[in-house]
């Protein structure tokens, strides 16, 4: 028996392992193991919708889920209060009563704008859009 033999056993006992592997690989995540299907989330409307904290803005399609409208309005137009400390077009860039929000924002050329609004905590989410008209 020479010095080969133990190591030409453990590559083949490797190379027998990686080929028996390929097929469960190749077959993609459905063999592997089961995902769990992500929750429709279901989201009530608010209305009506809050004031607005300032003339020239209108603040539209409020819907909340997992929580109640009077929190999603007060997250609302609290978070209109923080982007307008920000200047006219400004941005909220922190935490809303402990919401994280973010928005799309849609300019026009007359320099109003028209944005979208989510906001979450957790599982409980507020949606709201809005219009500012040019300054």
């Amino acid at each position: 028996m020479s010095l080969r033999s133990p190591r030409r056993a453990l590559l083949s006992a490797l190379l027998v392992a990686v080929v028996a592997t390929v097929p469960f690989l190749m077959a993609g995540p459905g063999l592997a193991a089961p995902h769990a299907e992500t929750a429709k989330v279901t989201y009530k409307a608010c209305t009506p919708a809050p004031a607005a904290p300032q003339p020239g803005i209108t603040i539209a399609g409020v819907r909340v889920a997992s929580m109640g409208c009077a929190l999603g309005k007060t997250v609302t137009v609290e978070y209109t209060k923080c982007r307008l400390a920000n200047g006219a077009t400004g941005r909220c860039v922190k935490k809303v009563r402990g919401f994280a929000c973010f928005e799309i924002r849609r300019n026009n050329p007359d320099g109003s704008f028209a944005a979208s609004v989510t906001c979450k905590k957790g599982d409980k989410t507020v949606k709201h859009s809005y219009q500012q008209a040019a300054a």
